[in-house]
């Protein structure tokens, strides 16, 4: 339902039996009780501006909250405790910041959306508070120039870290050393310009790696060895002057490899250290004298993207 003015005229035209709803305008009073008519709705989309909802709204099921762009300043902390949600999406807002008891309510959320809020900073509570968290993201916010992740309590259940662009420049040692457990790592957009393998440590089960659109410039032989269950990295858009096999050594199991950059590649010696690929792309780079035996050995290729 879109371009809502009165909203408890809307709501009576919506079917009792309703599981997801989607309401967008110009409503900034949410009547007492206004979703109890709703026993089944499990998720709920709001985009009706500056909005506050409350435990009374009769929302006594649901799983999932998305309050995307509505200029909220704080996580609604008096009903995410209350509806138990394993869901929260505050993109593009005003969360700024955020303190250790703005996340006490929050300890069943699954997923949680961040993106576009111009967060500076990270309570030191703020793994620990959320045990459940599996997927988080925080891109598009300013959590630069060097990367800071409370530490404390280890998160063994987060799996997907969204952190593109937020002004990062350096990773320091150990930087992902609470996440045991990440599986996805998204760096895409930022300023990193230096990747060692004590930046990365401690991500042993990491799979997915983006470091697309960042000023890398050189890569150190060692720099994935920590990363043996990585399936899939993406180097599109980076400076790097050089790119060999050597710089790739590490990971058994790369099936996905994206390259972009205005160096020189010597991409035979390269993909000799690669027979898992299955899926490559190859832009702006400096290939030289590219001929079928390049990819002598590739048994399991079955994308191959030139730009």
């Amino acid at each position: 339902c879109s371009n809502i003015k009165n909203l408890a005229e809307t709501l009576r035209a919506v079917p009792r039996d309703t599981e997801a709803l989607c309401l967008q305008g110009t409503v900034t009073v949410l009547p007492a009780d206004a979703f109890g008519h709703f026993p089944t709705l499990q998720l709920l989309r709001l985009q009706l501006g500056a909005i506050r909802i409350t435990s009374g709204s009769g929302l006594l099921h649901l799983d999932s909250l998305y309050l995307v762009g509505t200029g909220a300043k704080k996580l609604p902390g008096n009903v995410t405790g209350y509806f138990a949600l394993r869901a929260l999406d505050l993109g593009r807002n005003q969360v700024q910041n955020l303190e250790d008891g703005d996340l006490l309510s929050c300890q069943s959320l699954e997923l949680l959306n961040l993106h576009a809020n111009g967060l500076q900073l990270l309570p030191p509570s703020f793994l620990s508070a959320l045990p459940q968290l599996q997927r988080l993201n925080l891109s598009v916010n300013k959590l630069g120039p060097t990367l800071v992740l409370p530490g404390g309590l280890v998160s063994s259940n987060l799996r997907v870290l969204d952190l593109s662009h937020n002004e990062l420049c350096v990773l320091p040692c150990g930087a992902f050393s609470s996440l045991p457990q990440l599986q996805e790592l998204w760096l895409s957009g930022n300023n990193i310009s230096n990747l060692s393998r004590e930046s990365l440590e401690g991500l042993r089960w990491l799979k997915t790696l983006d470091l697309s659109w960042n000023q890398i410039k050189m890569l150190t032989p060692d720099w994935l060895s920590s990363l043996p269950a990585l399936t899939s990295l993406n180097l599109l858009g980076t400076h790097l002057e050089h790119i060999s096999g050597r710089q790739l050594q590490g990971p058994l199991k790369l099936s996905h490899l994206q390259l972009g950059s205005p160096g020189s590649v010597q991409l035979e010696m390269l993909l000799k250290e690669l027979p898992q690929l299955q899926v490559l792309a190859l832009s702006n780079l400096n290939l030289g004298n590219l001929s079928v035996s390049s990819f002598r050995g590739l048994g399991r290729l079955r994308l191959l993207l030139l730009n």
